[in-house]
């Protein structure tokens, strides 16, 4: 999750452009499918701030991991060592295990830590869709090791303290040229294949 501090720090920033109080917030939209995530929010005057989480500079922030907590980058927890009975986590990989499974809002993915755990998951199991995997095929990077800081972490705590979260909104959070180009492009070249696999 991102820093409380610095969510509070770029909410207050769009209250000030939009001159109006928050009243809603969703850090993931998913109307447009998981995939399509978008940050959303609601002001009290009505008007709304929208974007994909690739295009919003705070979310770009987030998910390049330059602003999560300090806890994230220590945690002890990411270790197939797992402490409780169940885990439940996004399933990322399911696109490369079962495409055809695969549904608009997202799929969990559930691992089985204990006897006790498989003895409750045999309780619930018929009122929900599953498939089987392997750990292999569930594994993900926060299952294995904390979440890493960027190679200008530390740079972007001394521009913050510096030059303030507004100017490290726009330098570290804004998407560089060539990115852009990428997904221009991007939709073309999936086009392409879909015409090529026909």
């Amino acid at each position: 999750v991102p820093s409380s501090e610095l969510l509070n720090a770029f909410l207050k920033g769009k209250e000030k452009l939009y001159s109006s109080q928050i009243i809603e917030l969703k850090f993931r939209e998913k109307v447009y499918g998981w995939r399509n995530q978008e940050i959303y929010i609601k002001f009290k005057n009505g008007r709304i701030y929208h974007a994909p989480i690739w295009v919003d500079n705070f979310y770009r922030l987030f998910t390049n991991n330059y602003i999560l907590r300090d806890s994230c980058y220590a945690c002890r927890f990411s270790s197939m060592e797992r402490q409780g009975d169940i885990t439940i986590g996004d399933f990322w990989n399911l696109k490369n295990v079962n495409e055809a499974f695969e549904d608009k809002l997202g799929v969990s993915s559930v691992i089985i830590n204990s006897e006790k755990g498989e003895k409750v998951f045999e309780t619930l199991k018929n009122k929900f869709d599953i498939i089987e995997c392997s750990l292999n095929e569930i594994n993900q990077k926060n299952l294995n090791s904390p979440s890493p800081k960027p190679y200008h972490y530390e740079e972007f705590q001394r521009m913050i303290e510096k030059k303030g979260f507004e100017y490290c909104l726009k330098k570290y959070g804004s998407m560089k040229m060539l990115e852009k180009i990428r997904r221009v492009l991007s939709p073309v070249k999936q086009r392409l294949k879909a015409m090529l696999r026909h």
